[in-house]
């Protein structure tokens, strides 16, 4: 939900993650936001060491459901609390991906708040394995190529030919992809 002034609400203890209930859930298409606390009337909180998140880092998030959705992280940015890129947080994407949000910077004992806000940025990863079964001389193999072919050379491995007397297998790693 959301504060009077507009701002997400945050979790009231140091350990839950709180997920913005106006946003996707993760796995789901467009950015799932989830907020968790630094450190918490002195206790380090759930996203204590976020920051410390670099690009390629992996993030599974456990869902109700039992589902496990996994995320690579593609920037780490900290920002001024006056100057929160609320738009480009929020926005809608092609595709599923998170946002983790905790606080950063300097601390203030006053009004017990933070002066910036860490957001790691992440993509849903999936892996696939494409299995083509059927008689000969029906296109699998061509379809195969095709596929290769039109993968990115970072997300997939070497085609491979095995030949036998009477068959022959093709294959290759598709790596894991970003989805969005």
């Amino acid at each position: 939900g959301r504060e009077p002034d507009g701002t997400m609400q945050v979790p009231t203890s140091p350990a839950p993650v709180g997920w913005f209930a106006e946003s996707p859930t993760p796995g789901e298409i467009g950015p799932a936001v989830l907020a968790g606390h630094l450190s918490w009337n002195g206790v380090d909180g759930v996203f204590r060491h976020l920051q410390t998140l670099k690009p390629g880092d992996e993030i599974v998030v456990s869902r109700a459901d039992g589902s496990r959705p996994r995320f690579v992280v593609t920037e780490v940015a900290q920002y001024s609390k006056n100057a929160f890129p609320t738009a480009r947080v929020y926005a809608n994407t092609p595709g599923p991906q998170l946002r983790l949000i905790t606080c950063a910077g300097d601390y203030n004992p006053g009004s017990h708040n933070y002066s910036d806000n860490v957001v790691v940025y992440a993509t849903m990863q999936m892996a696939a394995k494409v299995v083509y079964y059927g008689p000969g001389l029906c296109g699998k193999t061509t379809n195969l190529q095709q596929i290769h072919q039109k993968t990115a050379p970072r997300s997939r491995g070497e085609m491979v030919s095995l030949e036998t007397e009477t068959d022959r297998t093709l294959f290759f790693d598709l790596l894991p992809l970003e989805v969005g």
